[in-house]
């Protein structure tokens, strides 16, 4: 266990981030601005065969992804695989390690939003590789089981490939360099240490099996501190994610009044 003075220490840390997150929450509400209307588009000229084609496609992408985020929420590996090009065994063996490391980690809610007019431009070189590809706007929503009262969102920068009539994902940072790769998160990282309590819940590492049980103890303490000085209008319940690098982590809570 921590000494007293760690235990203080961290307790400071955490209450001071926990304030620092409520008062950016406030300030993001209040700022927020109104979205324009946006004005109706034109009809679109593009052939109907070709309107056709890319419905169909877009219809079987989206099945894809509903098919993926049902196998997360399940932990059904083999049927998050089957969403996985066969031929891509390098990223197939690094996805493999993904649903393993999701399997500690409470989900309420994994989805993913397409948006086939957004897509990243064709190159040759892509097409050499993947053949028959498309890699259109995709958005991950996730939220923690009795935490997440507003899904976080992520952008995911995949390539779909269509092999055999099918489609399937072929990669994940085709678009690195334009900066449209898919953002990491903690189960990229391996398997997911979770440690919870009525308040609190704190998720990292085997590694860091010390540290995430000592920050969960320094939550709870610093969350009626929080609760003192902001009154109870805010949830009361806090996320903790240890980073892979070293002692660094993030806090977050949902929105006052959310």
């Amino acid at each position: 266990m921590p000494s007293s003075r760690s235990r203080r220490r961290w307790e400071r840390i955490i209450a001071a981030l926990l304030a620092t997150q409520l008062s950016a929450a406030v300030t993001a509400a209040t700022l927020l601005p109104t979205r324009p209307v946006r004005a109706t588009q034109a009809a679109s000229t593009v052939p109907i065969a070709d309107r056709t084609d890319r419905d169909a496609r877009t219809a079987a992408v989206r099945r894809l992804l509903g098919m993926r985020a049902d196998a997360v929420l399940r932990k059904d590996r083999r049927a998050f695989l089957a969403t996985v090009d066969p031929e891509e065994t390098g990223f197939r063996a690094r996805q493999a390690g993904y649903i393993a490391a999701l399997q500690t980690v409470p989900l309420t809610i994994w989805q993913y939003e397409l948006e086939p007019r957004r897509e990243q431009k064709g190159t040759a070189a892509l097409d050499a590789r993947r053949g028959d590809w498309w890699a259109p706007q995709v958005t991950l929503r996730y939220a923690f089981t009795d935490f997440d009262r507003t899904p976080t969102r992520q952008r995911q920068g995949l390539t779909f490939v269509q092999r055999d009539g099918r489609w399937y994902i072929a990669a994940d940072d085709d678009f690195a360099v334009t900066g449209h790769s898919t953002s990491r998160e903690l189960w990229d990282g391996g398997p997911v240490l979770v440690a919870r309590s009525e308040a609190c819940l704190v998720l990292g590492h085997a590694a860091q099996a010390a540290l995430v049980r000592a920050l969960l103890s320094e939550c709870d303490t610093a969350v009626p501190q929080v609760t003192a000085v902001w009154g109870r209008a805010w949830a009361r319940q806090v996320v903790v994610l240890v980073l892979t690098r070293v002692r660094s982590f993030r806090v977050w809570s949902p929105r006052p009044g959310t």
